[in-house]
């Protein structure tokens, strides 16, 4: 929250609820509890202002009395995890940013970021959509290039390893798939 303390959080609000309903009453514990909840998850003062005072407004001024912020927690948790799904989506868009950038500088299709499998997680789409990059620029490499890729791999793999204790083919296509993201500069 900041500058404001747990005290102040809970007084503006009391202070605003006694002054739109027009009585001069007590919070109940629940809804002193509630205000406490808000304080902890730093839900900001001038928002839930906003809101109680909507919502009393919406009650006749002879029913006003009556209102209780039991009411609006609904529409504040509503609020809360709307804000954190717009959060959410705003990391997915800049994730699919980035392969846009990267696609359009080296002059790739942008369908490679085009997934349709619904099944897939968010979280994995961006190295889904790695995984298509790699293996477009590899069926896309000159036969030369390949060979000379694999080559390389290879020699490398006898420097660093012991070749029986390994699965060759697996290893040299996670090396190539490793030098192909750093030759091309993939974003991380």
């Amino acid at each position: 929250m900041g500058k404001i303390s747990e005290e102040t959080y809970l007084n503006e609000l009391t202070h605003l609820i006694r002054e739109k309903t027009g009585t001069n009453r007590f919070l109940s514990t629940k809804e002193i509890s509630l205000i406490k909840k808000w304080y902890i998850e730093k839900i900001p003062l001038d928002e839930l202002k906003k809101i109680i005072e909507t919502e009393i407004k919406s009650f006749p001024i002879s029913k006003r009395k009556k209102f209780s912020l039991l009411y609006i927690e609904n529409r504040i948790t509503k609020k809360k995890i709307a804000k954190e799904i717009k959060e959410i989506t705003k990391d997915i868009s800049q994730k699919n940013d980035k392969w846009k950038v990267f696609l359009e500088k080296n002059k790739f299709p942008l369908e490679l970021m085009e997934i349709k499998d619904k099944e897939i997680d968010e979280e994995l789409k961006d190295l889904e959509i790695e995984k298509r990059v790699v293996r477009y620029i590899w069926q896309n490499l000159p036969e030369k290039e390949k060979k000379r890729l694999q080559k390389e791999t290879l020699e490398e793999i006898k420097r660093k390893f012991i070749t029986e204790n390994i699965n060759l083919k697996k290893v040299l296509k996670s090396i190539i798939y490793r030098k192909i993201k750093k030759d091309y500069d993939f974003p991380e």
